[in-house]
């Protein structure tokens, strides 16, 4: 997560949707009083004691960035999160904990002992919906939802906003490995994820 009281700028980090590209194009840009917990280094080093102190981590969901910020200064600021085709996701938390260093994870175990059809199974009870992230009472409580297949063009948009340069790289990427997904598994995914089916579908097109 970035909060920027400054900037007016708020991003809610959701698990593999580009967050970590998102926090690596931000941090060099960063002003004093900004927060930015996980994504970088620095990040990363923050995060525990944020979330000691207040109950924020990484990937804290809008309700709790807005309690932490004030609910006046959380409304005056341009929040926003990227939401990534379930089934695209669910593939590349799988490709990602089949790494030997993701072992503290809960899904790695499963990644590593079954298939994508297995894993699919099971993801769901550990791997949390997108939309809990960005959604107070059922509604959108950010500014802006962006699609990750535009994250280029997202955060060109973001930067323009918020006076900062727009290019990005892609940092913590999946390993590269090749995931068939029957029809089956993929209607099953999607109707575990229904409502982030709906939110990644309803996102307008940048511009």
């Amino acid at each position: 997560m970035i909060w920027s009281r400054a900037r007016r700028c708020c991003f809610v980090h959701i698990p593999k949707t580009g967050g970590t590209s998102i926090a690596t194009a931000y941090e060099p840009y960063m002003l004093f009083d900004d927060v930015m917990l996980g994504g970088t280094a620095m990040g990363e080093a923050l995060q525990r004691h944020y979330r000691a102190r207040f109950r924020l981590h990484k990937h804290s969901g809008v309700r709790a960035i807005r309690d932490a910020a004030g609910g006046e200064d959380f409304a005056a600021a341009f929040s926003f999160a990227v939401i990534r085709d379930p089934v695209a996701r669910l593939v590349s938390l799988y490709r990602w904990l089949r790494a030997p260093d993701k072992a503290g994870h809960p899904l790695h175990a499963a990644a590593n002992t079954t298939d994508f059809a297995a894993f699919a199974g099971v993801a769901p009870q550990g791997f949390g919906s997108q939309a809990a992230l960005v959604t107070i009472g059922g509604q959108v409580a950010v500014t802006r939802l962006y699609r990750f297949e535009d994250l280029p063009a997202a955060w060109a948009d973001v930067a323009g906003r918020i006076g900062v340069p727009g290019t990005i790289g892609h940092a913590n990427a999946a390993r590269s490995e090749r995931i068939e997904v029957s029809a089956a598994v993929r209607a099953a995914i999607e109707a575990a994820y229904a409502e982030d089916v709906a939110l990644w579908r309803s996102i307008p097109p940048i511009g």
